[in-house]
């Protein structure tokens, strides 16, 4: 979680492993992640996104799979 807070400054604490992603010369364990705040300024610029336009906006089909899954998790607790 200390890349979520340097990247891009904000404090979220992990809810549901999405799966995971190859990263250099391992994987990155992807997380459904509740947002508790904004830290100090991070390393990249943040933007909030409605879904369509996020997924509009990333490059990669498995990283368009995990927002998929993301949101239809984040629906499903919403209607509950």
């Amino acid at each position: 979680m200390r890349e979520v807070r340097e990247e891009a400054g904000v404090l979220a604490r992990p809810d549901i492993l999405l799966g995971q992603l190859p990263a250099g010369d391992g994987t990155s364990a992807i997380y459904l992640m509740r947002f508790e705040g904004e830290s100090a300024p991070g390393e990249r610029a943040m933007t909030w996104l409605p879904y369509e336009r996020a997924r509009d906006a990333l490059a990669f089909e498995e990283s368009r799979a995990l927002l998929a899954q993301a949101h239809q998790l984040g629906s499903d607790h919403e209607d509950h």
